[in-house]
């Protein structure tokens, strides 16, 4: 199933990723129902987990770390009060404006770590979130305060 990138109408089954000049259509191959563990956890791991993971010593910002492996932090309110994924509104969620910006300073993962997140990748996510970002009961990470 085709699925969509950037700020445009959840219900829509395109999105557009940044082009160089501008917009363009990106059509991306995405299951129907995105599963946390199948899915989602593989992208996590491999972009977000090393500074917003279960690993207190690398969890990142230092002042207020933030924790994506597990559902009550990523849902809890953080700075103003806004939680970073917004189950079923991708486009309220900071997570996914912060994969999509294309501000360096801004961008996630930072272009410090080398890696890139495919525009494949970031559909999954906003699918994901757009089905109420669900974390499977046996993925979630463990103790809150861990």
């Amino acid at each position: 199933m085709a699925g969509c990138l950037a700020a445009c109408d959840p219900a829509d089954d395109v999105r557009f990723a940044q082009g160089a000049d501008g917009p363009a259509a990106v059509e991306v191959d995405l299951p129907e129902v995105v599963s946390f563990h199948e899915h989602v956890l593989p992208v996590m791991s491999e972009y977000c987990f090393d500074c917003h993971g279960a690993d207190r010593a690398t969890r990142k910002p230092k002042k207020n770390p933030l924790r994506l492996d597990r559902a009550e932090d990523a849902y809890a309110g953080r700075k103003g009060g806004r939680a970073t994924i917004v189950p079923g509104r991708p486009l309220d969620s900071p997570v996914l404006a912060r994969m999509m910006s294309r501000d360096p300073g801004k961008v996630m993962p930072p272009p410090k770590s080398g890696l890139v997140m495919t525009p494949g990748e970031i559909a999954l996510i906003a699918r994901w979130i757009e089905q109420g970002a669900k974390y499977d009961a046996a993925e979630d990470a463990g103790p809150a305060g861990s």
